[in-house]
């Protein structure tokens, strides 16, 4: 797993930061609400962008406009990330989560005849899709200003669809000053 790690090391600083916030955050959540094996969460989290090293960095980081060619080839990095570290034998409960941190949109766009999620993958999933976008809304990207606290909130509800108990643990894990580690 360290060697997965240090593959982060060749991300740009961007993309690795947000991988760490969002392996913290999931990792917060999960210990807040009690989850099983809350390190899961948290590997999921550096991981889950792992993908995006296949992806030519003046794609990744370019600041006009993308084709919808671009779109969709960074559009398939779970994917990439997913058969990356399946090939490496790394555990499902680790590779499948990743696969799915855009939801389900994966299936509709780059390939057939993935794994359903069990139960633990998909409380995984659903605590990745809400840690990976409240980070990517709250920050400052190449192409736009974050948003605030309330409309990166807002966003992942009405734009996004995400459900209220996903963005009820992100406010929880957010401002929930009596979490200790440990």
């Amino acid at each position: 797993m360290e060697k997965y790690l240090k593959l982060m090391e060749k991300m740009d600083d961007q993309t690795r930061d947000h991988c760490i916030r969002v392996g913290e955050l999931s990792y917060k959540i999960a210990r807040i609400y009690n989850f099983n094996a809350p390190i899961l969460f948290m590997m999921a989290g550096y991981l889950h962008d792992i993908g995006k090293i296949c992806i030519p960095s003046e794609i990744l980081l370019k600041r006009g406009k993308l084709s919808e060619s671009e779109k969709d080839l960074i559009s398939c990095h779970p994917y990439y990330g997913y058969r990356m570290l399946s090939q490496r034998h790394i555990s499902p409960d680790l590779t499948v989560p990743i696969l799915y941190h855009h939801g389900p949109v994966i299936k509709k766009i780059c390939f057939e005849n993935l794994p359903i999620p069990t139960n633990t993958q998909q409380q995984i999933i659903d605590i990745l899709v809400a840690a990976d976008q409240f980070d990517a809304l709250s920050q400052n990207r190449i192409y736009r200003t974050a948003y605030s606290y309330m409309d990166a909130l807002r966003i992942m509800k009405e734009e996004n669809g995400l459900p209220d108990n996903s963005i009820n643990m992100v406010k929880h894990a957010i401002t929930y000053s009596d979490y200790k580690t440990g």
